[in-house]
């Protein structure tokens, strides 16, 4: 009797220890296809930067030698010296770097470094992500410069404004349109940001023609963060991948409340992008 009871006992045991099992594995089977249906788009963003690994580069260039080089060829960064190794990284970029580590991991890039723009033979034969706008983080710079991007910054002393050219058509500079992105600052509250503006681009990297590029810019770092969480986002690489297979422009705005949170942001407007050698062929 004993031992019948006993068997059976060891039966219902080893039963539930099977559906427990199961029900792991099912369920991790599950969340594993709701991760990759909820990460699809920007695993198709993200793909082509899976080949060559990612650097993150925040810092700062300094070098005129490297802002005046010719366009027609990758730079050469033999011209790098003198830098100050750990250069001001804002809140704005603390979070856009938090947010990328997290979701490119989800996505299986696991083949990533953080680096300052001074450590170039850390990141030149990588795909970049650089972090911020010209005035922190030179590279930035760099790469608008070299790349020809249709940005500008403007100082007015107490608050900057960002220029961006559209073209509405290639062929005819005279159909380009300059549009002005002015950051809104709260009523009564002195220096607190209402409203921020930035732009994702993506486009070759500066150092390799063999590898890609984006850059998260913002007037201020509340979009910056933003940038970041719009190509972490599906919605917000689904409408820049539609525009030139994703090598384009997109121009943002974002929403901060009176507690500093800062809002998902909202594309306004998406260029394409022709690159200065893809023109020079083209031309």
């Amino acid at each position: 009797m004993w031992n019948a009871l006993a068997d059976e006992s060891a039966g219902q045991i080893a039963s539930a220890v099977f559906i427990a099992v199961l029900a792991f594995i099912l369920g991790t089977f599950r969340r594993t296809i709701v991760r990759r249906i909820r990460t699809r788009e920007t695993r198709r963003y993200w793909s082509s930067f899976r080949a060559r690994g990612v650097a993150i580069v925040l810092g700062a260039f300094s070098s005129e030698d490297l802002l005046s080089q010719r366009l027609d060829r990758p730079v050469d960064p033999a011209g790098v010296d003198n830098f100050e190794p750990y250069g001001f990284v804002g809140f704005g970029e603390v979070l856009a770097i938090f947010a990328l580590l997290e979701h490119l991991k989800i996505l299986g890039l696991e083949d990533i470094v953080v680096a300052h723009a001074e450590q170039v033979s850390s990141f030149q034969s990588r795909n970049l992500v650089i972090v911020g706008g010209p005035d922190p983080n030179s590279l930035t710079e760099l790469t608008m410069r070299h790349l020809q991007l249709p940005v500008r910054f403007e100082d007015l002393g107490s608050r900057t404004r960002m220029h961006i050219t559209f073209s509405h058509n290639s062929a005819d500079a005279s159909a380009a349109e300059e549009k002005a992105y002015d950051p809104m600052f709260l009523p009564g509250k002195p220096g607190q940001l209402g409203q921020d503006y930035g732009f994702v681009a993506q486009v070759s990297s500066p150092f390799s023609e063999d590898c890609r590029a984006v850059l998260l810019v913002g007037v201020y770092g509340a979009a910056i963060s933003a940038a970041a969480r719009l190509v972490t986002s599906g919605h917000g690489v689904s409408r820049m991948s539609k525009v030139n297979d994703g090598r384009c422009l997109a121009v943002f705005r974002t929403y901060v409340g009176r507690n500093g949170a800062v809002s998902s942001p909202t594309i306004e407007r998406i260029q394409p992008l022709r690159e200065p050698r893809e023109s020079e062929q083209n031309g």
